[in-house]
């Protein structure tokens, strides 16, 4: 099984301090997994250090955009810091997406996320069927399932539907501890895809421990689902 953490499970602002030592902090820890978040346009500006880089050698590194609506400059500014940090895939919210052709044609791969975030503040998933037929109209074929969103929207059968509709495009999960006992994390895809942990860790020692629960979630036949 992969792991991973989002440097959103760090309380705190985003200076460049704190950026960097948010990252550092994951380095050390038994994952494979970094998933980088610049929340606000602002932590696009702030300069990852090289010591940041080196510390986070050997670790796959996803990119996750602001929470703002993607401006070409902050599109380009995303991309900027993703390949100084060597990530895989940026990770984006599709009703942020004001103009698809700023997705098009960069050398980068996005990753799209089952969140429906504007113009409500309150963050949550979209019903299976409307994230398929906005699927079909932007540039990404690379999803990353958010299990938590997917529950707000129908329940753990839309999970499955997401599963058996994306299988082979799914890069990466976002999951929250209170939702590693699920019965629909015992499915055997979670056991080759990334899970994410995402989710507010009070510290270190909260956040080691819900890595050591998700090492621990069980992986039974779909058929015991």
């Amino acid at each position: 099984m992969l792991l991973g953490v989002s440097t959103g499970v760090f309380y705190g602002t985003y200076e460049q301090t704190a950026m960097n030592e948010k990252i550092r902090q994951l380095a050390d820890l038994p994952i494979d997994f970094i998933e980088i978040l610049f929340a606000e346009p602002n932590a696009l500006e702030i300069e990852i250090t090289q010591e940041t880089i080196d510390a986070i050698k050997g670790k796959r590194i996803l990119v996750h955009t602001p929470f703002y609506q993607y401006t070409k400059e902050i599109i380009q500014k995303t991309i900027a810091q993703a390949k100084r940090l060597g990530a895989e895939h940026i990770v984006i919210h599709p009703d942020y997406i004001i103009d698809v052709n700023i997705l098009k044609e960069r050398d980068v791969i996005f990753a799209l996320e089952n969140i429906k975030s504007f113009p409500s503040t309150l963050l949550c998933g979209f019903h299976f069927e409307n994230f398929a037929a906005l699927v079909d109209q932007i540039p990404v074929s690379i999803i990353v399932l958010d299990i938590g969103h997917a529950i707000q929207s129908g329940g753990e059968e839309e999970v499955i539907k997401y599963l058996d509709a994306y299988n082979q495009n799914i890069a990466a999960c976002h999951v929250k501890k209170e939702q590693f006992t699920l019965s629909c994390m015992k499915l055997p895809f979670f056991s080759k895809i990334p899970l994410i942990l995402e989710g507010r860790c009070k510290n270190r020692e909260e956040l080691i421990n819900s890595i050591e629960e998700m090492k621990n979630i069980s992986v039974k036949q779909r058929n015991n689902f």
